[in-house]
């Protein structure tokens, strides 16, 4: 139960730093004051639980505070709305590419001023560039062109969406000259290189819609899907069909160690497994749910088939949700991160009470077997379903509903984030 009151605290933290301003010296004098409660009172547990949670507090807040980029004429949105500029850097995630046009992430080595002065820089653009050439992920590129803030809208903003990945700048199609190819992580070319051939032969083989669909089931690319299918789905509540989550995770970890125990042993197995939920979230994107999926997954095989001890989902969960944050603070503003903790941390508290409850209730009127046969029917499809919207239902109303750009919602800012599928209507071409 410590890492269940641990992550509490640590998300408590993150999310009370970004809502008040306090230096990040104080924050660690924070989490001493938790270490020292903690200590003092060994002999009342209730006391315990609070020191330890107390210290995720400070911890949470400071990680927070240092994930919060300090913008200075080194860093690339210190130029936005300016005059025009020369820059290099390195197309440093997949290209998000659409009918006409391509979404490159390109992260800035240096910068020539209009002055003519090189100076060395950080931080990622995000430029819509032309559809064609083709630029391929680790290529080195020189762009020239005037760097923008992101805007923000009546609905949400979509300026502190982008900050929460770390972008700060848009560029719409500059001038862009590639100076060098394969400059980025050997294992992510070969990945996405797989991901362009899986993509193609299942173009070639399936006709669209169901192409497209195939395409976002296996590997996690939704771009295909025309817009009176995506919003199909939204209608029908069944955008989860097409994302990428838990249910995909654990059949890839059944099939690998499957397939590997009987060469690898037992322990090799895992290893075998491991890489390749590792390699499968890189391959469809890392969404926020599929990495929340992998690393529980992961934890499943490190803890239950390496180490022989039982396994508790609780602590899976929010270590997992740890680790994101630790990684990214700003993941806990993630409409996905949210909805896929909430939905399986609802699974966990109400799957089975809700089981039981209605396995109870049906013996009363129907013999054993009328109710097995009944229960098959409608446990996955209704109860688990059930259980799953409980705690994501009431996070759905508050997205949707609450204005964001009031002041009365500041203090409930963890849940005014928009998801994907509202961002298109939104940002226009930018998403």
């Amino acid at each position: 139960m410590i890492v269940v009151y641990f992550g509490i605290g640590w998300f408590m933290g993150i999310w009370l730093a970004s809502a008040v301003s306090f230096k990040l010296a104080g924050w660690p004098m924070v989490a001493g004051v938790g270490v020292v409660t903690a200590v003092l009172s060994r002999k009342f547990p209730q006391w315990r639980w609070l020191g330890i949670g107390i210290v995720a507090v400070g911890l949470g807040a400071a990680r927070y505070v240092t994930a919060v980029p300090t913008i200075t004429d080194s860093h690339i949105a210190y130029y936005n709305d300016s005059s025009e500029l020369t820059f290099t850097g390195l197309v440093s995630a997949e290209p998000d590419v659409r009918d006409r046009f391509t979404n490159l992430r390109v992260t800035v080595d240096t910068i020539t001023l209009p002055d003519g002065v090189t100076q060395p820089a950080h931080g990622t653009v995000l430029i819509r560039a032309f559809r064609y050439p083709e630029i391929p992920y680790g290529a080195q590129v020189e762009v020239t062109g005037r760097p923008e803030t992101p805007p923000e809208f009546e609905d949400f903003s979509y300026k502190d969406y982008l900050a929460r990945q770390g972008i700060h700048s848009l560029l719409n199609t500059p001038q862009l000259t590639v100076l060098a190819e394969n400059q980025g992580s050997p294992v992510k070319q070969a990945i996405f290189a797989f991901k362009a051939r899986a993509q193609n032969t299942i173009n070639q083989l399936i006709p669209d819609p169901q192409a497209a669909l195939l395409s976002g089931i296996l590997l996690g690319n939704d771009n295909g899907l025309s817009p009176e299918l995506a919003d199909a789905f939204r209608t029908t509540g069944m955008t989860h069909i097409i994302a990428i989550s838990g249910f995909n995770i654990a059949i890839l970890i059944a099939i690998m160690v499957s397939i590997s125990e009987p060469l690898l042993g037992k322990r090799g197995s895992v290893a075998f497994a491991v890489a390749g939920v590792t390699l499968y979230t890189i391959l469809v994107g890392a969404d926020a749910s599929v990495v929340r999926a992998a690393i529980m997954g992961s934890i499943y095989l490190l803890a239950g088939r390496l180490l022989g001890r039982p396994n508790f989902a609780y602590a899976s969960l929010f270590l997992a949700g740890i680790l994101m944050t630790i990684i990214n603070p700003f993941t806990l503003w993630d409409v996905g991160f949210q909805l896929s903790f909430t939905a399986t941390l609802g699974l966990m508290l109400y799957a089975d009470p809700f089981t039981q409850w209605t396995r109870a209730r049906l013996l009363r009127w129907l013999d054993r077997d009328a109710v097995r046969r009944v229960m098959g029917l409608i446990s996955e499809s209704v109860l688990i379903t059930l259980a799953a919207q409980v705690l994501t239902l009431p996070l759905m109303m508050m997205v949707y509903f609450i204005d964001c750009h009031s002041s009365a919602c500041q203090p409930m800012r963890l849940f005014c984030r928009p998801s994907r599928d509202d961002l298109p209507r939104a940002t226009g071409d930018w998403w």
